[in-house]
């Protein structure tokens, strides 16, 4: 369901943060991210998990399109490649780092999806 999510928040917000602006879409796609990890911390059923991997893999979608191009447009020219380059590691190593705890969570799952709204609240 984070799929649909996330491609949906990709496809979606491309043209409209020419409209309203890429920094305000990125901040509504972290409030989506962070009410998706909510959703996730109680549930007290199934429903309640498939909206909130929804609303997380949106947060998550907005936040992979935009992100590098808002920092393509603010970047200095002499560090432009360096930065969306890095953003772009960034992405895949905190993928790797996420999906190497699923083996060893457990039945603590809830605790490591509490820890991602950390950089979401930054």
């Amino acid at each position: 369901m984070s799929y649909i999510g996330a491609a949906i928040g990709s496809f979606g917000f491309g043209s409209l943060s020419d409209d309203f602006g890429r920094k305000k879409l990125i901040m509504m796609g972290d409030l989506c991210f962070m009410f998706g990890i909510i959703l996730f911390i109680g549930p007290t059923n199934v429903n309640c998990l498939i909206i909130g991997r929804f609303f997380a893999g949106f947060g998550i979608g907005t936040q992979m399109s935009l992100v590098p191009l808002y920092l393509s447009e603010i970047a200095p020219i002499e560090v432009r490649g360096r930065i969306i380059s890095s953003c772009i590691l960034n992405f895949a190593v905190g993928q790797l780092i996420a999906g190497s705890f699923e083996n060893f969570i457990g039945e603590h799952w809830r605790s490591v999806f509490l820890a991602g709204l950390v950089p979401a609240m930054i």
